[in-house]
């Protein structure tokens, strides 16, 4: 097995939230825009305007979705931390990619700023109000970096050494 695998893992999680996240914004960028083009070319039907009505009522969940995610990937990122074999001389190499991670978390989360305020319809669909967590994930996600990879080395070398 691959020892310094962890790092890879926790890079993987904060990628995977950044990309989930962006990809949720955009869809709602582009579901408000097909809505509000309909409306402006007076195609929308009755039906059609229910299913915008409905979209709209539900989409919010998303929002809660993120939350489970992040929680779903750091669970099974300590699950899989467990099973790395490691020896403490490692450690060093943990406590040097705590900074990468957290350099890369910050970026991302950097990222994700300039696409939210860098539109203007990408910053009136966050200004709904609908993102509340996602946007506390995101804008703190150095911290959850920082908390991530020292749950994953506390568990990695909490563990006795196997044979």
């Amino acid at each position: 097995m691959d020892k310094k695998a962890q790092l890879g893992q926790i890079a993987f999680v904060l990628i995977t939230i950044v990309g989930i996240v962006l990809t949720i914004i955009m869809g709602k960028v582009i579901i408000d825009g097909v809505d509000d083009s309909l409306e402006a070319g007076n195609i929308h039907t009755n039906e059609s305007r229910q299913v915008f009505v409905d979209y709209d009522e539900q989409y919010p969940a998303f929002d809660f979705m993120i939350v489970f995610i992040l929680i779903g990937l750091t669970i099974s990122l300590m699950i899989t931390s467990f099973f790395i074999p490691s020896h403490p001389v490692f450690l060093i190499i943990n406590i040097i990619g705590i900074f990468f991670l957290v350099f890369l978390a910050a970026t991302l989360s950097n990222v994700y700023a300039e696409v939210v305020s860098g539109n203007e319809v990408v910053a009136t669909v966050m200004a709904t109000g609908d993102f509340d967590r996602m946007e506390f994930i995101m804008t703190k996600l150095p911290y959850f970096a920082c908390v991530i990879v020292l749950l994953a080395t506390i568990v990695m070398y909490a563990k006795g050494r196997q044979q």
